[in-house]
């Protein structure tokens, strides 16, 4: 009983750390004649061919991750909910996704 209600915390606590905000999938835009040959996925907005399975952090605090598929997540900064006893942390926009999000941490008591 005790290591079942173990196993939901430490899920949780998983599950709570890896989710920052928002995500987009791209579907897969022809690449222009220039950049045809090589491998990956072509990002627009980027101007750029992200290669496959690897995650690519923007200026723009974003993370994109090309799949063989063709497909393109986006991952970027959602909201965040400040709770009772909690206060908001403005993100540090110079630093690369995620640690460019905003957060919450307890009150100072």
């Amino acid at each position: 009983m005790f290591c079942q209600g173990y196993m939901v915390i430490f899920t949780l606590c998983v599950l709570v750390n890896i989710s920052y905000g928002a995500q987009a999938i791209r579907k897969p835009v022809p690449k222009p004649a220039e950049l045809a040959d090589q491998p990956g996925c072509y990002e627009p907005d980027l101007k750029t061919v992200l290669p496959y399975d690897k995650p690519y952090l923007s200026k723009d605090c974003s993370q994109y991750i090309c799949h063989n598929n063709g497909e393109i997540v986006i991952s970027s900064c959602g909201s965040v909910f400040v709770g009772e006893g909690q206060v908001q942390v403005k993100g540090n926009k110079s630093l690369l996704y995620p640690d460019c999000c905003d957060s919450v941490k307890p009150k100072d008591p």
